[in-house]
């Protein structure tokens, strides 16, 4: 049984615009979508990537969780 974790990265939509991150975390690896994860940036080019890479997205109220495991 593998003891390593999934890569997680939870991203918050910005109150004023919806479609944009307003912040990020990555815990393990967001790679290859690194470069969408920017503060300001469109939240819908991040969500094909990490989709297209593997990961599961989980919704929540004000956020979008990804997770893949490894």
């Amino acid at each position: 049984m593998s003891n390593k974790r999934p890569d997680v990265v939870i991203i918050v939509r910005d109150e004023d615009d919806f479609e944009n991150i307003a912040k990020f975390e990555i815990i393990g690896s967001a790679s290859p979508c690194k470069e969408f994860l920017r503060v300001g940036a469109p939240i819908s080019d991040v969500v094909l990537c990490m989709v297209r890479n593997g990961f599961v997205n989980a919704q929540a109220e004000n956020a979008v969780i990804f997770f893949r495991p490894r």
